[in-house]
């Protein structure tokens, strides 16, 4: 287990989870785009959080892939990939969650959410909200965790932004599809 912690340069590590980071890339781009194309339903929203989820995971773990490769003293341990793999399944399992327990039972998540007859309404989701104050706090609970001293510096930080960046995927992915409807737009 002295390989988790283990300092320096692992350029094959780094390499492993930059090509994570680069699936995880690609599949928020799909996500994006389907929701693109069934505009306006609770599935769009879905979709796009998703998307959003991916996108989060695959930043999080190319900034820990980066430096793994590159060997930054602290960042650039396997410990960290590690950590960030176990939270993408994490994030995973709730987007499949969210999916059948929400989702797959609902007809009608195909359809638009305006009622017949009223005026066009835009649905936009809302798991942010949640996400933000996950961020928050499990950058917080990242900095506290990783400071062993009374000082700060750029180490801790992004190792906060590390642990943020998962907590704002988990945020979303726990509570994905949460929306609103927006007001109706009026037209001059």
């Amino acid at each position: 287990m002295d390989w988790l912690l283990a300092d320096g340069a692992q350029p094959i590590l780094g390499v492993a989870g930059a090509t994570a980071a680069g699936l995880l890339a690609v599949g928020a781009f799909v996500l994006r785009r389907r929701a693109d194309r069934s505009d306006n339903s609770v599935l769009a929203v879905f979709l796009s959080d998703a998307g959003t989820v991916l996108g989060a995971l695959a930043l999080t773990v190319a900034v820990v892939s980066a430096a793994l490769a590159l060997g930054v003293e602290g960042v650039g341990r396997p410990l960290w990939l590690v950590l960030t793999g176990v939270g993408s399944a994490i994030a995973g399992g709730l987007l499949v969650w969210r999916w059948r327990g929400e989702l797959a039972t609902q007809a009608n998540r195909y359809r638009s959410v305006t009622p017949t007859g009223a005026p066009a309404r835009r649905i936009v989701s809302t798991a942010w909200e949640i996400a933000i104050v996950a961020a928050g706090g499990a950058g917080l609970l990242t900095y506290l965790g990783t400071a062993d001293h009374r000082f700060g510096h750029p180490l801790h930080w992004i190792l906060a932004v590390v642990g943020a960046l998962l907590g704002y995927a988990l945020g979303i992915g726990a509570v994905t599809p949460r929306f609103r409807l927006q007001s109706p737009s009026r037209k001059p």
